[in-house]
């Protein structure tokens, strides 16, 4: 089980930075055209979107793995990093479940939400990296 955990981070990883970039260029498309039903800006929140699902799932499967594998007092370690990814995970989940649907009126104002959400995608990557650094 311990042969697992390694690509599977590295997977787990990599989807976290493309879920990271998708979210970032789905707001900015949204700040700058100002138009939700534009198709590149519903691509982009259903990329979006589909990352971070896929993320969910595979942070959810690392979790497992690393309880199984290395016992809890290894998986403890990375609390705050499993707190920060599920509230990420929702909170992108429904901004941008919610942009898909809003009016062309309402862009500027979810592309500046989900901005916001970029920045707590990030702050949840940096602590999953810098666990053995910060704490």
């Amino acid at each position: 089980m311990d042969q697992l955990y390694p690509p599977l981070m590295t997977l787990h990883n990599i989807v976290g930075t493309i879920t990271l970039l998708l979210t970032l260029l789905a707001s900015v498309a949204l700040l700058v055209t100002a138009r939700t039903q534009v198709t590149a800006n519903q691509l982009l929140l259903r990329g979006a979107l589909i990352s971070v699902s896929l993320q969910f799932l595979l942070g959810a499967l690392l979790v497992l793995v690393a309880f199984v594998a290395f016992g809890v007092s290894y998986a403890a370690q990375y609390w705050l990093h499993y707190l920060l990814g599920f509230i990420s995970v929702g909170v992108v989940s429904a901004v941008t479940a919610r942009g898909r649907r809003a009016p062309d009126a309402a862009a500027r104002r979810f592309g500046a939400t989900m901005l916001g959400v970029a920045l707590l995608v990030l702050v949840t990557f940096l602590v999953g990296e810098l666990r053995p650094v910060l704490f």
